[in-house]
Order: structure tokens, then sequence, then C-alpha cells
């Protein structure tokens, strides 16, 4: 990989951390080919497949490979992988509606997998508090991003969720 000098040079870190910020970011470009499939602040979500397109269960059927972006100011961070079922994201959809429809509560992404998890919570007087956690070394690392929305973010998400069910149904019922 080639180092461009006048971007190394903007940057007061070691020769290790100055590589590996150049790596990070020519990472963060990988997912931006298509727009993605969800969009909320600084949070973005790509559904590549499912992991078993085959499979009809509803555990082993809708588990999705994808790509999650969060950046904010001066950090990003970006996870990938098999990190996401699809029944916890329609749990999340659902509980964004009834927030909207309520204006109050939480609606929360939790996945089964440590690399990613979204907590949406409204305030006072429509505004929200979108809470991103998200690691691609859970091991490692915690990254936790926070956000201060409003309730007009809410329809165009849960219009995103509803493609996302368009292009990938819901598979099996859950026992």
């Amino acid at each position: 990989m080639l180092l461009r000098k006048s971007v190394t040079n903007n940057f007061r870190f070691d020769s290790h951390l100055r590589i590996t910020y150049i790596l990070c970011m020519d990472n963060l470009q990988k997912p931006t080919d298509r727009k993605s499939d969800l969009s909320l602040a600084g949070f973005k979500l790509w559904i590549h497949k499912y992991e078993s397109p085959n499979s009809d269960d509803f555990w082993d059927g809708n588990w999705l490979d994808v790509t999650a972006l969060c950046v904010a100011q001066q950090s990003s961070v970006l996870t990938e992988g098999v990190i996401l079922h699809l029944g916890y994201l329609h749990t999340f959809y659902t509980q964004a509606k009834q927030l909207y429809n309520s204006l109050s509560g939480s609606a929360y992404l939790e996945s089964p997998e440590p690399n990613l998890d979204l907590t949406l919570t409204m305030e006072s007087k429509g505004q929200c508090k979108l809470k991103i956690s998200i690691t691609p070394d859970n091991l490692n690392q915690e990254h936790t991003f926070i956000f201060s929305i409003d309730q007009s973010y809410l329809p165009p998400v849960i219009s995103q969720l509803e493609s996302i069910f368009n292009s990938y149904p819901l598979k099996g019922s859950q026992q």
C-alpha cells in the first residue's frame, strides 16, 4: 500500500499509528460502492447477503453478512461479517414504530454477536438519544457513539427497515 506523504504529514503520531490510520481509512472506503441499506445520524449499515440463503429455519436462515460503520467527529469504526440476525432487526423495527407513534420509550437493536448494538431512547420534546456500540474486535476494543437526534429521523429509518425486509424477508417462525 502506498502512503501519501501529504496525508501522513497531517498527523502527529508515530509511524506505526500513521500506517494504521491510513489502513483503517482505506478500509472505511470499502462499503461506499453502493448506498447503505440503513442510515441514521453517523451510523450506516450495508447488508450483503444471508449467511445461509437456502435455510428456511428461523435461527439459521436469518443471519446476515453485513458491514456497519459509525462516524463522528474525528472518529470512525467499521465492523463486518455475519454479526446481525434479521429477527433482532425486526424487533428493532417494531420498537422504532412504537417509539415514533408514542414519542416515548426505547428501541433496541441488540445483536447476539458483541460487535454491534444500537439504542434509540426518546427524551423530552421529541428529542432522541442514539447510542451505538460498535467494534471489529470485542476482545480488545470498545467504541461507543452518542448522537442527539429528533423524532423526524424515525420515519426514514422505518422506511429503510421496510425496504430491508422486502429484500431480506424474515424466514421461518420464532418459537
